[in-house]
């Protein structure tokens, strides 16, 4: 349980340097995770994102970023497994928001509010409102929107 406690907390604080965004900023405790490493389970071309990351907030925490990246066909199992058996493998998990209530509903992951108003992030007015959905379960918001699973259509107007 500590392990997915520090999993939350690491969840937030990650999206909080890379934001740059928060009230509270790594300036004012640079290096306060050295020596500790963060293992992020994660897909392509989602993977790239965090790696493009990566090295500011290591040098902004002192903390470590060890990428575990899997075809999108395995993290499912590779998830559930690691909740199941309670090993506590990964400190980062980035699911599709389609497993919401696998992951949310299922118990496996803590609500963010708490460190969310510590943190001041994020700024609910600058997100859509179906995105927050998308991160919500039970009307607590578990995890925070980084691509908001936007797609788009096109078709044909004279094919219909």
């Amino acid at each position: 349980m500590r392990k997915l406690l520090w999993c939350v907390v690491l969840v937030v604080l990650l999206v909080v340097a890379s934001a740059l965004a928060a009230e509270k900023t790594w300036e004012s405790q640079p290096g306060e995770f050295k020596g500790q490493t963060i293992t992020v389970l994660i897909t392509d071309p989602h993977s790239a994102v965090v790696e493009s990351w990566k090295p500011e907030w290591e040098a902004l925490t002192g903390a470590k970023v060890e990428m575990v990246v899997v075809p999108y066909a395995s993290l499912y199992d590779k998830m559930m497994t690691d909740f199941i058996t309670g090993t506590g493998a990964y400190d980062l998990i980035c699911w599709p928001s389609t497993w919401a209530g696998d992951v949310m509903g299922g118990g496996w992951v803590l609500p963010l509010e708490d460190l969310m108003e510590e943190y001041g992030y994020p700024d609910w007015d600058d997100v859509v409102p179906a995105i927050k959905l998308i991160v919500s379960w039970g009307g607590k918001v578990y995890a925070l929107p980084y691509d908001g699973d936007c797609h788009m259509l096109y078709y044909r107007k004279d094919a219909l």
